[in-house]
């Protein structure tokens, strides 16, 4: 029989009377609290009994502060007088338990209570969340323009999609937690004038359900993206190794100033580790290429990966090698794939062949994805006197079998830079040679479908 046992829980860090009747059903279930945690809160097995509990605030006291300063040693002394006994600690937090029926409670002024919790909300807590609140809205402006530079990239993409939607969480995480306190603190106000301390109204549902909808989103945004997955576990690895240090230092009686500058300093360096740990790990994991091959002086990958358009498919060629190359990403909004077909020779006659494919599974996204593309290319250059086009100019869709078709416009003339419009799918492709009618229908039979 397990003797020890750790939980999840989540209270807001103001709400003793939550962690207070909390706390007396586990005693009652045979589970006395000994560790607190920033979730996970750790019990130790005793007989089932009534036992009462409180919990107390030390506005002076930091987390980085050690077990035996003497703030916590006078207030477990008081404490102690009373026949409360000390639970678990947790930076500012302290709580206490007593065994007798009817104990003489620690704190009898209301006012006083509140005004305490207050100072060590605002000490702590709350600047804490109003950071939150400006480094979300920072990097959600920052995902917002990366958004409008390349959103087909940023649409396709897991990890650009999952970061905007962790920082969207967090927000609304905070702004829900600050917003509930100041609430709760108006009503407290007004209540202590009457000697009465105001209970906090747990939202559960709420919470939950925030960290449901943030791991469902995870899971979905990030599905077959083994460095978002791994830079998740290293963000995780880096708090628990730094958390974990500071409460060891805390037991061992380290000096605030050490510990913090420690923690600090463990973190700074925990974090340039994770980061290059992420490269590395970027860089084994990417594609390996079958060869190599010198072309102008530029050492080349090569790589033989399935193309679904060859070179081969529209001329006839004497070119036996070839470099074939697929780039995809994928979300639940868009699947973007690039193809490359590369001659291995330094002869500057052999064409090349690239091409884009990007599906659009959200047709809500149809319109919207058709414009970024037209609109990448809508540009007046200046040159001097001159002021040159470059842009997509819609041309006859019937060769194509598509629905619309733009050839890219530069300076004077046309290019042979085309963009495919089909139902839920566009293609960008881009010939050394002009396409003939024929080679136009094998596009359509091939990257069409």
């Amino acid at each position: 029989m397990k003797e020890t046992k750790r939980r999840f829980e989540y209270f807001m860090p103001y709400d003793c009377s939550g962690m207070q009747t909390h706390l007396e059903r586990m005693a009652q279930k045979g589970w006395l609290l000994e560790e607190i945690g920033t979730y996970l809160w750790q019990y130790r097995r005793i007989e089932p009994k009534k036992l009462h509990f409180t919990v107390t605030y030390l506005p002076n006291i930091s987390e980085f502060d050690p077990e035996n300063t003497e703030g916590l040693l006078e207030m477990e002394e008081y404490c102690t007088k009373y026949g409360w006994k000390l639970a678990a600690r947790n930076g500012k937090m302290q709580v206490f338990y007593h065994e007798g029926e009817n104990p003489a409670p620690i704190e009898t002024d209301a006012v006083t209570q509140l005004q305490t919790i207050h100072r060590a909300m605002c000490k702590n807590w709350l600047w804490g969340q109003g950071l939150n609140v400006v480094i979300s809205i920072s990097q959600l402006v920052l995902s917002y323009i990366q958004f409008l530079q390349s959103p087909i990239e940023f649409l396709s993409t897991p990890i650009r999609l999952y970061i905007p939607f962790l920082w969207l969480m967090l927000l609304i995480s905070s702004l829900y937690m600050v917003g509930s306190y100041a609430l709760w603190y108006r009503k407290a106000k007004r209540e202590v004038q009457y000697g009465i301390f105001p209970a906090t109204k747990r939202n559960t549902n709420i919470k939950f359900s925030l960290v449901s909808i943030g791991i469902a989103g995870a899971v979905l945004l990030m599905a077959g993206t083994k460095i978002a997955l791994v830079s998740l576990l290293g963000m995780f690895g880096v708090v628990g190794i730094i958390t974990t240090g500071m409460n060891v230092m805390k037991k061992r009686g380290v000096s605030r100033s050490i510990n913090q500058t420690v923690s600090i300093g463990l973190c700074l360096c925990l974090t340039f580790v994770m980061i290059g740990g992420i490269g590395w790990y970027t860089m084994k994991s990417e594609r390996k290429p079958v060869g190599y091959y010198d072309r102008n002086g530029w050492r080349m990958k090569v790589f033989d990966e399935a193309l679904p358009l060859y070179v081969q498919d529209l001329l006839q060629t004497a070119q036996k090698d070839w470099s074939t190359e697929v780039r995809k990403s994928e979300t639940f909004f868009v699947k973007n794939t690039e193809y490359n077909q590369r001659p291995l020779t330094e002869k500057h006659d052999i064409p090349e062949l690239e091409y884009t494919v990007t599906d659009i599974k959200s047709p809500a996204l149809y319109a919207f994805c058709k414009s970024a593309l037209i609109g990448q290319y809508q540009d007046k250059i200046r040159h001097g006197e001159i002021i040159y086009r470059d842009a997509y100019e819609a041309v006859d869709a019937s060769p194509w079998h598509a629905e619309e078709v733009y050839q890219r416009y530069w300076r004077d003339g046309y290019l042979n830079k085309y963009l495919l419009c089909y139902a839920n799918r566009f293609v960008e492709i881009s010939f050394d040679w002009n396409p003939t009618a024929e080679q136009m229908e094998i596009v359509a039979e091939k990257l069409g479908k």
